[in-house]
């Protein structure tokens, strides 16, 4: 039996960018229009993941792509 440490804090950045990169693939999407996340987006993931579950930080990766686009909707109505 292999035991694995629990991914921290401090591996926040690349596997959210890993997640997201998976996320685009899975749905079809174009990797060119994948826009890495800004200061605010990361300071939100980092507030609501202290580390550990990569399916909840997954689930928190979906959930802030998905208000992207609910905002980039919203932006272009207006």
């Amino acid at each position: 039996m292999f035991r694995f440490p629990k991914p921290g804090p401090e591996h926040l950045i690349p596997l959210a960018n890993r997640l997201m990169a998976e996320i685009i693939v899975e749905r079809g999407l174009d990797r060119r229009w994948a826009i890495p996340f800004d200061g605010e987006e990361l300071e939100a993931l980092r507030a609501a993941w202290p580390g550990g579950s990569v399916r909840v930080l997954r689930r928190m990766v979906e959930r802030l792509l998905m208000a992207r686009d609910r905002w980039k909707a919203e932006e272009e109505v207006q």
